[in-house]
């Protein structure tokens, strides 16, 4: 058992993970503002030069805007709207040149039709969470998304088969072994709201529902509680 004082020290080494990411340079110099140097690399040297790209403001309008709507699902219809490549095999490519560098990720919609899956829209995340700070556009502490990019690395680093659950309600994530999806996790940073905590309750047991789960996991910043659903156990 952690004492109290051993867990507030744990959660300080995840609140600075959290908020800068995981660069070791970065955590030594407490210079956050590197990372936009490394995500600058990164995209000039091994995209735009590796794969010679000519359209270059619409791949970085592309990124931007992907890195800005972590964790929202996105059709390569709207992504040929927002950026004006005409292209979806294009924009295809340039979303494989990301992932092939290690740079953001797709998350597919789980569908037992494997054609269905490749037809539905994905979600995207990126690879560290200081290039929310230091590169993504946004007005407000996105804490949310930034809280739901980390567990999506912590699942991606565990070599986990990851997707993600929509019907009626919405899952972050779904975990696949072999032939079934065996975990949900929901992720928010507080169920305080009672829009919020209804809204990742019943996303989480729909999909509990739905691949005949008996338990599923919300995860938070720091509530600690196991909630009964109609027989089904929230974590």
């Amino acid at each position: 058992m952690l004492t109290s004082s051993r867990k507030a020290e744990i959660f300080s080494y995840f609140l600075e993970y959290f908020e800068k990411g995981g660069f070791p340079l970065v955590l030594i110099s407490g210079d956050l503002e590197l990372s936009r140097g490394y995500f600058e690399d990164i995209l000039n040297k091994d995209v735009l030069v590796r794969y010679n790209i000519k359209e270059v403001r619409a791949l970085k309008d592309l990124v931007l805007f992907l890195l800005s709507n972590v964790g929202r699902a996105y059709s390569y219809p709207t992504l040929r709207k927002i950026t004006g490549i005409k292209s979806l095999s294009t924009i295809k490519n340039y979303l494989d040149y990301f992932q092939n560098v290690f740079l953001l990720y797709q998350l597919p919609r789980f569908d037992y039709s494997l054609k269905k899956q490749k037809v539905s829209s994905s979600k995207i995340y990126t690879i560290d969470n200081s290039f929310l700070k230091t590169v993504a556009f946004n007005f407000s502490e996105n804490k949310g998304q930034r809280l739901e990019n980390l567990v999506f690395v912590e699942l991606l680093r565990r070599e986990k088969e990851l997707y993600y659950h929509s019907e009626k309600k919405e899952c972050d994530f779904v975990l696949r072994e072999g032939m079934r999806i065996k975990e949900a996790i929901q992720v928010s940073v507080d169920l305080n709201s009672p829009e919020t905590r209804k809204r990742e309750i019943e996303g989480l047991i729909e999909a509990m529902t739905t691949y005949k789960l008996d338990s599923g996991l919300i995860l938070t910043f720091e509530e600690d509680d196991i909630l009964d659903a109609g027989g089904k156990k929230l974590f």
